[in-house]
């Protein structure tokens, strides 16, 4: 019998990765990365809108808090602003040396008087409550998904004490 020699039995003896090994790592690697960078892209996205979420919020807020924290606050005399005179909002001011790169919305309020019936107090009632509605929406257009965003919040009020 031949006994392999030192040159020979180099040969046999795997040292390294072969070339489909490689390849085959580098692209589950690349398929790796990928789905991580999708993901990085889409947080992003997602934190912007949330930016101009919580700035339309904050608009609302702005607004019910001048009606509600005065004590003679008549809801009556709210003057409703409708399309098309909206009142243009600032969402997101990307740099503040300059406006025209501003992201704006349009700020509505609607009010109207509504007379409910408080059946869920026990028997049907003849007799109605009257509520004022004060709606306030924030609108603007989400310039990374290219569609409108709604804000809007509703407050109903009434005399009864």
């Amino acid at each position: 019998m031949h006994s392999p020699t030192p040159c020979t039995a180099r040969l046999h003896t795997p040292r390294g990765f072969t070339l489909v090994e490689v390849l085959v790592s580098a692209a589950v690697l690349l398929v790796g990365v990928l789905g991580l960078v999708a993901v990085l892209v889409k947080a992003g996205e997602l934190e912007v809108s949330d930016r101009h979420r919580r700035r339309a919020r904050e608009l609302i807020d702005s607004c019910m808090e001048q009606w509600t924290v005065m004590p003679t606050c008549d809801f009556d005399s709210i003057p409703p602003i409708l399309p098309p005179s909206c009142t243009t909002v600032v969402i997101d001011d990307r740099d503040p040396n300059t406006d025209a790169d501003d992201l704006t919305g349009w700020l509505t309020i609607d009010t109207s008087s509504v007379n409910l019936y408080p059946d869920d107090l026990g028997p049907p009632s003849v007799v109605s409550v009257p509520y004022r509605r004060v709606r306030i929406t924030v609108n603007w257009v989400n310039p990374a998904a290219a569609q409108h965003d709604t804000m809007m919040m509703e407050k109903w009020v009434t005399d009864l004490q």
